[in-house]
């Protein structure tokens, strides 16, 4: 903190004996401290109507307005609340100087005044109201610049994905009809390493989260450990067989199935370090988790808390022991040499880092240069309650409304489905609210590509509510940013409409190029059913049209609107 100097602060002295003022304003003038003065609490408001003090000596018993009333007074209007004030009284009871802190003083002093104790006080308080403001003015400005932080961030992220959404869409529909393997070989390696960009870019963006303290806060899910990882090791398998790398688990049969945790982090740390593991272990290795109890139940003090310990083994390059400290720096690797074997930012494992730690466990590694590495964590657990309502834990197909891209290297997406040109038997009408005209082609070419074909396309909100207005709808998918109405104002809008005029319920899935912490829970205070980030692949849209397959059906026979014979809508070919 800079030098006290007290040229720099101005005191208001209220005391309606004019020599206790004449004492006080000589102590704080020989100091160097500018002063004003007031004989009364109406006098001293007039005063503060045209001059801001840093602080107030304010005697306790003065006729018409005491220094109570006058400090009730202060403390209840914005203006004036954060000024100290030092109470001047020749009243030792403990009662009303009890009531004084009450009403908000800062301190007192008692008469007659020792001039160093008065001294010293009035700097103290100063001292600490400085570095209060300096404090407050320092927030507003990490405030403001973590704003325009996450604007730069959503921009970006909204920009990088809007082409990539058109570059994987269309990558992926190419691949399911191209006969010439070379061909078919060139769309993947297009799509990995699209996705590639897209897996670091999202590192990146959840990274900084992280660091600013705005990721989503979670409740506890109620999940199976187990089958957690034997479904991460399902969603890799393909990512393997690339490689001809063999997956594995050793799960300690004395891991609870049901306990409390955060899934979706347990998940995203488990998929970095996995995906690590693939990446830098040669063809035909082998990568393994493990997941086991420390320490076995029988010595765990807190029977109804379980530490887990997660590992990922691989049989790849290793790490060089003088590098292993940099590993969980973002931006770091352990190999930085130009002739390096792998590329990469580091920003994978110091998410988990991140993650882990709040999670409350530990993560570190073991690595033998040349024969691979274990990376492992542990975290605590509590086990469900006997009454525990416990929640759908959805392993084999992430829950919708989360952000969830695919993991890189995946060039296959379908599973065991196929995605075929067939038409559905149960066809939906299916409208698309998007003002970019290369996405909604994109997601007409997929959708058209998954066997539902009857879809129209909105170039904004309002075109889009005049459109649901007009016509019923299955399903419809709503950009967020559009202009004139974006998906949040259209879809409030839709759901005020929907009720007042008793419209059967349109499910509504969000689409955002953003993917910031946060925007999905904006997209389900607005009226949106689900939301998905783009880019879209073949196997989100299949998963969106599998869980709302039902809408096609028959319904009970709507009460509607009149419809508007004009309308406002585009079909794209």
């Amino acid at each position: 903190m800079a030098e006290f100097d007290p040229q720099k602060f101005l005191i208001l002295v209220v005391d309606d004996v004019p020599r206790n003022l004449q004492i006080v304003g000589a102590m704080l003038d020989r100091l160097g401290y500018a002063t004003t003065f007031a004989t009364g609490g109406k006098e001293a408001l007039a005063r503060l109507h045209n001059t801001q003090p840093d602080l107030i000596l304010l005697d306790l018993m003065m006729p018409e307005m005491d220094g109570l009333e006058l400090c009730d007074k202060l403390k209840s209007d914005s203006r004036y609340a954060s000024i100290p004030i030092i109470f001047l009284t020749a009243n030792q009871d403990d009662h009303k100087l009890l009531e004084a802190f009450q009403r908000g003083a800062a301190d007192y002093i008692t008469k007659p005044f020792n001039p160093n104790e008065l001294l010293v006080r009035v700097k103290t308080h100063l001292q600490l109201k400085y570095t209060t403001d300096q404090l407050r003015v320092a927030k507003a400005q990490a405030d403001q610049i973590a704003k325009v932080k996450d604007e730069i961030l959503s921009n970006i992220s909204h920009e990088v994905r809007t082409p990539i959404h058109a570059i994987m869409g269309y990558s992926q529909l190419l691949i399911e009809g191209e006969q010439d393997e070379e061909k078919v070989k060139w769309l993947r390696t297009i799509t990995n390493n699209t996705e590639q960009l897209l897996s670091l870019f999202n590192n990146i963006i959840d990274l900084s989260d992280l660091r600013t303290s705005e990721l989503e806060e979670l409740d506890l899910d109620d999940f199976d450990p187990k089958q957690l990882v034997q479904q991460i090791l399902i969603n890799y398998q393909r990512q393997a067989d690339l490689k001809q790398i063999k997956l594995t688990s050793d799960i300690d049969s004395q891991v609870p199935d049901r306990l409390l945790g955060k899934t979706k982090y347990i998940e995203q740390i488990l998929c970095h370090l996995l995906d690590n593991g693939i990446k830098f272990t040669p063809n035909e290795g082998s990568v393994e988790i493990q997941l086991s109890l420390l320490p076995p139940r029988d010595q765990e003090p807190n029977p109804t808390e379980f530490k887990l310990y997660f590992a990922v083994k691989d049989t790849g390059i290793g790490i060089d022991p003088n590098l292993e400290h940099n590993l969980f720096v973002p931006f770091s690797q352990a190999d930085q040499s130009p002739s390096r074997s792998y590329q990469g930012l580091g920003v994978g494992l110091a998410l988990c880092k991140e993650l882990v730690d709040i999670l409350g466990g530990d993560i570190n590694v073991i690595s033998e240069w040349g024969y691979g590495s274990t990376f492992w964590f542990t975290i605590t657990c509590p086990e469900p309650p006997l009454n525990y309502q416990a929640q759908a834990f959805s392993a084999i197909v992430p829950p919708l409304t989360v952000k969830a891209d695919p993991p890189p290297n995946i060039t296959e997406l379908t599973g065991n489905q196929e995605i075929t040109d067939q038409p559905e038997k149960n066809q939906l009408r299916i409208l698309i609210a998007e003002d970019i005209l290369v996405n909604q082609k994109v997601l007409v070419s997929q959708l058209k590509k998954l066997g539902q074909g009857n879809t129209e396309c909105a170039n904004n909100g309002a075109e889009a509510l005049k459109a649901m207005k007009d016509r019923d709808y299955d399903l419809m998918f709503m950009d967020c940013q559009m202009p004139i109405l974006d998906g949040y104002q259209t879809t409030t809008a839709w759901r005020t409409y929907e009720q007042k005029h008793h419209r059967m319920h349109l499910t509504i899935v969000g689409l955002t190029a953003y993917a910031m912490e946060g925007d999905r829970q904006k997209c389900l205070d607005a009226g949106m059913d689900d939301y998905i980030t783009k880019p879209l692949s073949l196997e989100q849209l299949r998963l969106i049209l599998t869980k709302y397959h039902h809408l096609g059906e028959p319904q009970p026979q709507k009460i509607k609107a009149p419809l508007d014979p004009a309308s406002t809508f585009t079909t794209v070919d």
